[in-house]
């Protein structure tokens, strides 16, 4: 769970960072060859809760890696970093969530009905997943109900 995320940040932009977070773990491990971390950083499942309203969002995301060492990599670089955008002074925490694994997210996610004007506000799983080089076309979990924008 990514925690403390500026209100202003869009899904668009939290999945740049992350991309853009395996991209720079996944090509240390290709240039060096290294065997003993050789596990590439994927992540398969992301949701940034929004406010319908306002469009801005509730300042936390599930993000879901495909393994430990990819999450404690995303541990690694960002928790307790502060965030410097939109003049934000907020921190980002990096910390587990109450569900866990992919199974899990689209388990209690997909039966969720959002009363919103966007798709863009529905929770997204991703296979194969996403590591930074394969852009993989989302895939919609939960049901919108459309509901005219304010």
């Amino acid at each position: 769970m990514l925690k403390n995320i500026p209100n202003k940040f869009s899904k668009q932009e939290i999945l740049d960072l992350l991309d853009e977070h395996c991209r720079r773990e996944n090509s240390k491990i290709l240039e060096e060859g290294s065997a003993a971390d050789s596990q590439l950083s994927e992540f398969d499942f992301l949701y940034l809760p929004m406010d319908f309203l306002s469009g801005s969002n509730l300042g936390y995301a599930f993000v879901n890696f495909t393994s430990t060492v990819a999450a404690s990599r995303l541990h690694r670089e960002m928790h307790k970093k502060p965030w410097n955008v939109y003049g934000s002074r907020k921190v980002s925490e990096v910390t587990h969530a109450k569900i866990q694994g992919s199974e899990g997210l689209l388990k209690h996610f997909k039966s969720s009905i959002f009363a919103c004007c966007s798709p863009e506000y529905l929770p997204v799983y991703f296979y194969p997943s996403r590591d930074g080089f394969r852009r993989t076309k989302e895939r919609l979990v939960g049901k919108l109900v459309y509901q005219q924008a304010p």
